[in-house]
Parts: C-alpha cells; structure tokens; sequence
C-alpha cells in the first residue's frame, strides 16, 4: 500500500488592509482668563540718602576685612597699616553709612 502524500496548499495570506488613521485635532485651548489686580500705587522716591545702614558691629568688621585685602596688595617694604585703615575706612564708609 502506497501511501500518497496530500499536498495542502495553504492559502495566500490577505493583504493586509491598512487602517485609516484619523489624526485627532488637539483641543483649542482658550487663554487664561485675566484675573482682577489691583493696581499698586507707585513707590514715591525716599527723602533718605538711599545709604544702607549698618551697626557699629558691622561696620567695624566691614573695614577690617578691607583693610586685610589692601595690605594683600601691598609688599613687604611697603606695609603700613595705619595707611591701610584709613583707605577701607574710607572705601566702606562710601557705601554704608554707619547706625548710631
């Protein structure tokens, strides 16, 4: 007994059918509605001499630690500290008024 082999032909796979892809519009965004400020009345310039006050403390500090960077500055032979003093004092004294 011959046994024959039955060819089965598959069938052709389908073409593949392409779905149609909608793009979805993004949703229109309304600008944010404006709240109420009230308006703030314009700062009038100060009668002051627009100098930041500092302690007596501070102060001190201040010109000491500028007095320390004008010594860095200067060499050897030409160290004077009373000189240096004076100079921060000064420079300090241009920008801070000192709080009595």
């Amino acid at each position: 007994m011959a046994t024959t082999k039955k060819t089965t032909k598959k069938a052709a796979p389908k073409a593949a059918v392409k779905a149609k892809t909608v793009k979805k519009k993004a949703p229109v965004k309304k600008a944010p509605a404006k709240k109420a400020t009230k308006k703030v009345a314009a700062k009038k310039p100060s009668t002051g001499t627009g100098k930041i006050k500092v302690t007596q403390e501070q102060h001190y500090k201040m010109v000491c630690e500028a007095a320390y960077y004008i010594s860095l500055e200067r060499t050897h032979d030409t160290v004077n500290p009373d000189e240096d003093w004076i100079q921060a004092e000064a420079a300090i004294n241009q920008i801070y008024m000192v709080n009595n």
